[in-house]
């Protein structure tokens, strides 16, 4: 059975990294139903500088006599290398072979003339997508082929490079954060459309990184290496984060709360792992030589060549050797299949009972230091009020406001970690790891749902309440700093005429993850249940335009047009145009990528680029233009309007007696009465960047606001102050 080991070998020789050159597999599949061999344990690693290859293996072989084996090697779904080797060509003792159960353990060395073929890139290249078919026939006293052949094996080749980098996610991560905390610096320095700005950025791009990170659970039956790896660089974005001491405390949750956790990383050595599945008997299936592949258009939109296949199709593996069930009480001598979810976590170094836990931890840690961060900057700043650190009108607004300020920001944190808290929680309920954590859960959803949906039914409300009373949104969602601070981070993002936009879009962030937490058993209806949605809701927001401005609708758009191509690639690797499109297959994984990765970084230099503009211009507003709305009227002024209206607000200081800051409303009341409005506001009311409808609205405003002076006033006439 050496003649296997060496011919398995030669595998390799089609891909390759690490610090020293190197091809490796620890998996070995069957590839036709009935077979005479079958692999409990198979790791095999290459070293071209020497030619040796260290052979762990536990096999099982029911081949007795002289055999051959034809060998053919793909990269990207292509056939790149052809072969024959006889057993006796290999070692006399497999020359014949005698039936029995092997457990090899021992260094070999390949010829060089089958190593020769192997080339240079197969080393260097990260995750490439290649692998090896061998078929064993036996064969007469005349060495030619007798019947058909008698055992079929696959095995994945990889050379231990990959895209899949922490510094990416560490990078990724340190970017967004820091683009939050300029924003959240420039409102306290009163660059508010700078601030809305650079976190509407930074948001979109989050929400783009965390639709990376959920396609990338779809279950499809062969997702290219490259294309899984570069999605595990963002699944941070779901709280899948491996922390060692976690992982232990969370194995221990799930045991002592009732469950069954899995042992699959605990016992990596032993189980052999698969992340991939093929299909067909035929090897030729499998890949495609290099003039079948510039046919391989017309293939895909044959309806018979796709009949044809239906009828051949079949399991992928020998049920006696593979299963994708992580707690088969045989998992020791088989190989598991991961896919989806099970190779996120797989991949992710996470123990699959673990996968919610670990989200859903890391969600409530981040909420709760948010929380704690929010307090102790209202703490620092009131110290340095109280020492005479800082003047006493500094951040005088944040000071006022800073307990709906916070519940704003966890407002705000909710909402962009709904699509992680939804999915995880989903998945919870469809593997119900234990009782504990599915009623953990149960719980989580209910308080993130429920806040949500009580955020977005206020919103609404005050929208309606304010059009009835004022015929636009604005003068209760802007002109009541109440609502504003608590509620705002809920719509200042969107038009004044989208205000409501934060209820759809939660709907289509719930249904994608309703696909993907709930979808894993069938990944060719999840993939098109994604791209379905994902089509939607571009179509959505090309029609509507919700965003503040065009620049933000501009980037939302290119996002989710994006989303849709990931989301069309991934409907490739499901399989669902069958196996012939595998090349195609393995070559959008390249494409996916490189598209991604230059998506990514454009996207990050842009939120680079405003981020370093806010600490070098001491005028960082005049770079925006003002949102083509009313909402202008009634935010306090920037840093740079209050130097410009200095000497106005003095003046209407002098004659009114008193200064206002803004717009007030008690949304309690409908009277009208409970409105005054800031003569900063008024000074604003003549600027060019004021619509008519708006105009005529503040004149409204303006008009309640004398009568309502011409009520109050305690004194005949004003005092010059």
């Amino acid at each position: 059975m050496r003649s296997l080991l060496h011919v398995v070998m030669l595998l390799w020789a089609s891909v390759a990294y690490a610090s020293e050159k190197q091809l490796q597999t620890s998996a070995l599949l069957s590839c036709q139903q009935s077979t005479e061999f079958s692999a409990q344990k198979f790791d095999i690693t290459f070293y071209p500088s020497n030619r040796s290859a260290q052979v762990d293996v536990e096999f099982t072989s029911a081949i007795d006599g002289n055999f051959t084996v034809d060998l053919v090697v793909y990269a990207f779904g292509i056939n790149i290398f052809t072969t024959s080797i006889s057993g006796c060509d290999i070692s006399d003792t497999i020359c014949p072979i005698s039936p029995g159960r092997f457990d090899v353990s021992t260094n070999l060395t390949l010829p060089e003339k089958y190593t020769k073929e192997i080339p240079g890139i197969a080393y260097t290249f990260p995750d490439i997508d290649a692998w090896v078919i061998a078929k064993a026939y036996y064969v007469g006293t005349d060495g030619k082929k007798n019947g058909s052949s008698i055992a079929c094996l696959e095995a994945q080749i990889s050379n231990g490079k990959t895209v899949k980098h922490s510094y990416v996610s560490w990078i990724t991560f340190g970017i967004i954060i820091f683009g939050v905390l300029v924003s959240g610096a420039a409102a306290l320095w009163g660059h508010v459309s700078t601030a809305s700005h650079i976190i509407a950025n930074s948001v979109s791009l989050f929400a783009y990184f965390q639709t990376t990170a959920t396609i990338g659970m779809m279950a499809v039956e062969k997702c290219p290496p490259i294309a899984a790896a570069w999605c595990q660089n963002f699944m941070w974005t779901m709280g899948i984060i491996s922390v060692e001491f976690m992982q232990t405390i969370l194995t221990w949750y799930v045991r002592s709360t009732g469950g069954t956790p899995t042992v699959i990383l605990a016992n990596k050595d032993e189980i052999s792992t698969a992340v991939y599945k093929r299909s067909l008997d035929d090897p030729g299936q499998f890949g495609l030589s290099l003039s079948d592949f510039v046919n391989l258009g017309q293939t895909v939109l044959d309806p018979e060549t796709n009949k044809i296949e239906r009828l051949i199709k079949r399991v992928a593996a020998d049920s006696n050797s593979t299963t994708t069930n992580e707690r088969d009480s045989g998992l020791l001598g088989k190989t598991l299949i991961v896919q989806g979810i099970k190779r996120v976590a797989y991949l992710g170094n996470i123990e699959l009972t673990n996968f919610f836990l670990t989200g859903a931890t890391f969600f409530i840690f981040i909420g709760i230091a948010i929380t704690f961060i929010a307090l102790s900057l209202k703490g620092i700043i009131e110290l340095l009020v109280r020492t005479g650190a800082i003047n006493n009108e500094r951040f005088a607004e944040f000071r006022a406001n800073h307990i709906s300020n916070t519940k704003g920001v966890l407002f705000r944190y909710f909402v962009v970690g709904f699509t992680q808290l939804s999915l995880l929680c989903l998945w919870e309920f469809y593997s119900r790891d234990s009782v504990a954590t599915v009623v953990d859960a149960c719980v989580l959803f209910a308080v993130v749902l429920i806040s949500l949906s009580l955020g977005a039914t206020k919103v609404l409300a005050y929208g309606r309440k304010s059009k009835q009373m004022f015929d636009n949104p604005s003068s209760i969602l802007f002109g009541n700093p109440e609502v504003l601070n608590r509620w705002g981070f809920l719509y200042v993002q969107y038009s004044l005429t989208s205000y409501y936009f934060l209820i759809p879009y939660l709907i289509f962030n719930f249904a994608r993850s309703a696909t993907i937490g709930l979808g894993q058993s069938n990944g060719k209806a999840q993939a098109i249940v994604f791209l379905v949605i994902e089509v939607i809701y571009c179509i959505v927001i090309c029609c509507t335009r919700p965003f503040m401005d065009k620049k933000s609708n501009a980037v939302n758009i290119s996002i989710s047009v994006f989303s849709i191509v990931n989301a069309i690639f991934f409907l490739f690797f499901s399989r669902i145009f069958g196996s012939k499109v595998d090349a195609a297959a393995s070559i959008m994984g390249l494409i996916y990528f490189v598209m991604n990765a230059i998506v990514s970084l454009a996207f990050l230099i842009l939120i680079i680029f405003d981020c370093i503009w806010v600490i070098i211009h001491p005028r960082p507003d005049t770079r925006y233009q003002p949102v083509n709305d009313d909402r202008n009227l009634y935010l306090p002024p920037s840093m740079d309007q209050k130097d410009d209206t200095e000497l106005a607000d003095l003046g209407a200081a002098a004659r009114d007696g008193y200064h206002m800051s803004y717009l007030h409303y008690d949304p309690s009341s409908s009277d009208l009465d409970s409105f005054r409005h800031a003569q900063s506001i008024e000074d604003r009311s003549g600027s060019d960047y004021i619509s008519g409808t708006a105009a005529n609205n503040f004149q409204n405003y303006r008009e309640m606001q004398s009568q309502d002076m011409m009520n109050n006033r305690h004194g005949p006439e004003d005092k010059l102050l």
